[in-house]
């Protein structure tokens, strides 16, 4: 859409890759814009002309329309808080956001496609809803989208993990370094999570208010995990806890370590 700061022009031009293009397309009783369609990537910019003999204007600033062999990745985001824990019975959604209007869209776990009751949003958004049951191993969740069968998938989104526990196993034990409970901004907390057993995924999670967070997920071969938390400030102030979950089918988890208070010295910044 180009736009001239006077009325009644008498055409608006467009320059492209392959030079100037005309149109007298003007909305219905409007002399002063003019929409262009274009169908090959390049640099595009547009002018007027006050009558069909008068010099154009200044060129306006310009507009780059890009080509994707594979087109750009979407955006996969969990409701509610980026992660948390799915207990036996809890559902959760995933919504994934394209840059374009009308596609296909395709949500994987790992390597594996899913098919997952969904519904369409916008013409460019769709939801996927998870249930404990559905879920098969402890891979992060990614989307994709593609204009139809006949082009290629987009480039995957960024991961977002879930850690779910049934809390069938004994809970762990969460200890904090340095080791008071009220500590100095700008310093590394670092949250050692221990298991009772070895070769498990570990979860940190931030208690707040209304749900439960999950900040990190460790693999190991141990039977601990080390999380770390860097410069800490008054918004890192909570309570923490961590599960661990087994890396093979049934996928048991424990039941959540007892909470472990976390004060730092501070002000909160209120937004404005």
């Amino acid at each position: 859409m180009c736009q001239a700061p006077l009325p009644n022009v008498a055409f608006l031009e467009l320059a492209g890759p392959e030079g100037f293009l005309r149109t007298a397309k003007f909305r219905k009783g409007d002399r002063e814009r003019a929409s262009f369609l274009v169908h090959k990537p390049g640099t595009y910019s547009c002018s007027y002309l006050i009558h069909t003999s008068a010099v154009p204007s200044a060129p306006s600033d310009t507009v780059t329309i890009k080509e994707y062999v594979i087109p750009p990745p979407p955006v996969l985001t969990s409701s509610g808080s980026a992660t948390v824990i799915l207990l036996e019975k809890a559902h959760r959604t995933l919504v994934c956001e394209a840059p374009l209007m009308d596609v296909e869209f395709q949500l994987r776990q790992g390597k594996h496609k899913l098919k997952l009751p969904s519904i369409s949003t916008s013409r460019e958004q769709i939801k996927f809803y998870l249930k404990r049951s559905d879920l098969g191993d402890q891979s992060p969740f990614t989307c994709r989208y593609r204009l139809h069968s006949n082009t290629a998938w987009s480039k995957d989104s960024e991961p977002v993990e879930l850690m779910w526990s049934d809390e069938t196993l004994p809970a762990p034990v969460l200890t904090a370094e340095p080791s008071n409970q009220t500590i100095e901004p700008d310093l590394i907390v670092q949250f050692r999570c221990t298991a009772p057993k070895a070769g498990l995924r570990f979860g940190l999670h931030r208690e707040d208010p209304d749900e439960s967070i999950l900040l990190q997920t460790l693999k190991t071969t141990g039977n601990e995990a080390v999380f770390q938390l860097h410069n800490v400030s008054a918004k890192d102030s909570a309570n923490y806890s961590c599960i661990y979950m087994e890396l093979a089918p049934p996928f048991s988890g424990s039941a959540p370590s007892e909470f472990l208070e976390l004060t730092v010295n501070g002000e909160l910044s209120i937004a404005t």
